[in-house]
């Protein structure tokens, strides 16, 4: 039995890594835009009446719904189904090693190189946004450092209701590192199913040619590029 094709193990753990990254995202997001009684807090404007008391703006709730989107539908659905899929060829490799040069190839190079510029814009979107509510809930100094602000009791503006914040400051950092982390796994599965691509036409080419080959056959072994 023979070993299994190496690349398309990399890349098929590479997938799952995308879709633990994703959830990681969606999840911090989601519940804290929860938790701010479905306010949008990335890019929230404060403005400060006192030490104790404070009107805050919430921002557009796109600004928390496109990252979400984006990790759920691209780095979660997506990539769980590429991911099984990449599982049920590596399989078939352990008996077929030519198997993971039979696969398509360009699809997945520009599905992932759109996904990539998702991913990236999901990743300015919270980084910005989280970098921005932290500077302005710390500009007038009542309160010293963003992460002191979680875990308090706030007050709604219109219902003056009090709620809980939650540890909005470690759900955000956690969804921050996820998002560019989810980035780089993105950038490198794209640049794997470039390498595959190329390696596929370099066997290709190099393969000596067969007489017995009928056009149709020919017209067949290029239907995986």
């Amino acid at each position: 039995m023979a070993f299994v094709d190496l690349q398309l193990l990399l890349q098929t753990c590479v997938y799952f890594a995308t879709t633990i990254c994703g959830l990681i995202v969606s999840i911090s997001v989601g519940v804290t835009t929860i938790k701010f009684e479905g306010s949008c807090i990335l890019y929230g404007h404060f403005d400060w009446k006192n030490a104790t008391a404070f009107v805050m703006t919430s921002s557009a709730k796109a600004n928390c719904q496109l990252p979400i989107w984006i990790n759920v539908f691209g780095c979660i659905f997506y990539c769980v189904g590429v991911g099984i899929y990449s599982s049920y060829a590596l399989n078939k490799s352990r008996i077929d090693t030519s198997i993971a040069s039979q696969m398509w190839v360009m699809p997945f190079v520009l599905t992932n190189s759109l996904l990539a510029a998702l991913v990236l814009i999901s990743s300015c979107l919270i980084s910005v946004g989280f970098s921005n509510f932290c500077s302005k809930i710390t500009s007038k100094g009542y309160i010293k450092k963003c992460v002191d602000g979680q875990d308090n009791q706030w007050t709604n503006t219109f219902t003056k209701g009090k709620f809980n914040v939650g540890r909005f400051h470690d759900r955000l950092s956690s969804a921050e590192a996820a998002t560019w982390i989810c980035l780089l796994l993105c950038i490198g599965q794209t640049a794997l199913c470039i390498l595959r691509f190329v390696r596929n036409r370099r066997r290709r080419t190099s393969a000596p040619a067969k007489s017995s080959t009928s056009p149709n056959e020919e017209l067949s072994s290029d239907r995986y590029i």
